[in-house]
């Protein structure tokens, strides 16, 4: 009974160590992105550095309704 209970101790452990190693590097690394505050340079990607903006034009169509 006691061998039993290391066994599946010892696969539960073999199971859980992953997922927990996983959870701690999905934590870590969000951890460090949100520590490094306001040294991310954003830039909108509709604006150029050389002043060429692009931009969507919509244009409207006659529909025509069947009754």
């Amino acid at each position: 009974m006691r061998r039993n209970m290391r066994v599946r101790n010892r696969a539960l452990i073999v199971l859980l160590l992953p997922i927990a190693l996983i959870f701690w590097m999905v934590g870590w690394v969000l951890y460090w992105k949100g520590s490094q505050g306001n040294r991310q340079v954003t830039t909108s990607p509709t604006v150029r550095d050389d002043g060429v903006e692009v931009g969507v034009a919509l244009l409207e169509e006659d529909v025509k309704v069947s009754s």
